[in-house]
């Protein structure tokens, strides 16, 4: 399985099918050009739910539920965009993958640490994909702590601020710094999931930034 990240909280999952999460339209970022079989959007503000960019016919899932698209099962999980409920921004899914006997964990906007059922779905994944950037999702503190709680083989930091992003989110480094992390930037965007793949990935640049 190959991880691309696309940028903000987009990422390219490859492996015996394409899915293709968090799809942003004008942010700052130039989406890349790319297709792709499924598409999961966490909710739908436009800097997560520009399906019309992502090229093919994917199916899309944007709600909670299972959903079984050929062998990849996507199991979707309500949660809240905010610390209130939902009350300020509304809600957000969590996005379970098991494609290929792989679990890749996709938490969308997540603004809060959700409750005991959906951590208890999301133990030990393989690939954690996390907000880490605060003002509208959890920050890095919050991020670390649930690193910690779930345990993941490995977790890439998504939804923070890089250069050309017009989203109003903090840095990285509180979350790498909460978490004990150091020297985990690879190079360019992409790297394959193996037992040897670093416990967190930073990725030097998204696809097709420069």
């Amino acid at each position: 399985m190959k991880i691309q990240w696309l940028g903000h909280s987009s990422f390219r999952i490859q492996g015996s099918k394409t899915i293709v999460t968090d799809p942003y339209g004008e942010i700052g970022l130039d989406f890349p050009d790319v297709r792709a079989d499924i598409v999961t959007v966490s909710h739908g503000h436009h800097d997560h739910n520009a399906v019309e960019m992502v090229k093919g016919e994917p199916a899309v899932v944007d709600d909670a539920g299972p959903h079984q698209i050929g062998a990849v099962s996507v199991t979707g999980y309500n949660t809240a965009h905010d610390d209130v409920q939902g009350a300020k921004r509304g809600g957000n899914v969590v996005f379970l993958i098991r494609m290929d006997g792989m679990r890749v964990a996709h938490l969308g906007d997540l603004g809060c640490l959700p409750d005991h059922s959906v951590l208890g779905a999301l133990k030990k994944v393989d690939v954690l994909l996390l907000p880490v950037g605060g003002n509208y999702t959890i920050d890095g503190a919050q991020a670390a702590e649930l690193v910690k709680l779930i345990q993941p083989r490995t977790v890439i930091p998504m939804h923070y601020k890089t250069p050309g992003l017009a989203v109003e989110v903090s840095g990285v480094e509180n979350f790498l710094e909460c978490l004990g992390a150091q020297d985990v930037r690879v190079p360019g965007s992409e790297i394959e999931i193996t037992p040897m793949t670093p416990k967190v990935v930073l990725f030097e640049k998204p696809l097709g930034q420069r």
